[in-house]
């Protein structure tokens, strides 16, 4: 099949086909799946029109009904992947995959644009966050993808701006008001989200970034004090003690 023959209709039965329930039934997609479908077809068909390998979106009208969120939601797993392969794929570490690592480390966009590379504890995959109106200074774990990027993109900074307690991650080093800054910041998460098709979801914001990091973070917590208590009611016993690390981790900042 040639990309021209990519109709709205076939990209239609692929969004909405049918797949298995978890008994193995062959059952109606779940609409967060659809979504995520429609979304992938989405970032290639842009993708193919940013290379000039078509000028098509069979997406345009496809009509899904919206997740029963209210408000704001956090982006889903398969969404978070889509986010950091676009936040990686450049020539050069920018800003846009700074912004995407810190937020799915945890940060919000009131303090990402405060961070700077003296933040960062790269021995210990962790970053410290200076807190906001509504949240407490902190530190916040890194995963291996966000640890790398940052690595990078402080590499990059520093040739440019080699004092490290100005050179920030996420925003231009130039002086600038909280507002100003916290601006950049959605703008930057904002690019990425309509780079994988979320743009057009009114419950999806740079806040999606930072609920949907720290969920599967609490998944990943939970999955492993579950092992190690050998106990089904992981849950529990991860989140209390999710509880006493967090209160732990809110030690002073890193020196510069």
């Amino acid at each position: 099949m040639l990309l021209s023959d990519v109709s709205s209709d076939i990209a239609e039965d692929f969004v909405n086909a049918k797949g298995r329930s978890r008994h193995g039934h062959v059952s109606d997609s779940a609409v967060a799946t659809r979504l995520v479908r429609r979304s992938v077809l989405r970032t290639a068909f842009r993708t193919l029109r940013e290379l000039g390998l078509s000028n098509q979106d069979p997406t345009r009208d496809i009509v899904l009904p919206t997740r029963s969120h209210e408000g704001v939601r956090p982006l889903t797993e398969d969404e978070a992947v889509l986010l950091r392969h676009h936040a990686a794929y450049a020539t050069r570490p920018t800003r846009h995959a700074a912004a995407a690592a810190l937020a799915l480390a945890g940060g919000h966009s009131g303090e990402i644009g405060h961070s700077v590379v003296a933040d960062l504890d790269l021995p210990r995959s962790r970053v410290w966050m200076h807190g906001a109106r509504k949240y407490d200074p902190r530190w916040c774990r890194l995963d291996a993808w966000s640890r790398h990027v940052l690595a990078e993109r402080a590499s990059h900074v520093l040739a440019q701006h080699p004092d490290k307690s100005t050179a920030r991650l996420a925003v231009s080093c130039a002086p600038a008001p909280d507002p100003a800054l916290q601006a950049r910041t959605c703008v930057a998460l904002r690019d990425l989200l309509r780079r994988i098709g979320l743009d057009g979801e009114p419950d999806v914001t740079p806040a999606s970034v930072t609920t949907g990091g720290s969920r599967g973070r609490a998944r990943r917590c939970c999955a492993v004090r579950g092992r190690r208590a050998g106990v089904c009611d992981s849950g529990v016993r991860a989140g209390a003690w999710g509880i006493r690390r967090c209160r732990q981790a809110r030690a002073r900042p890193p020196s510069v």
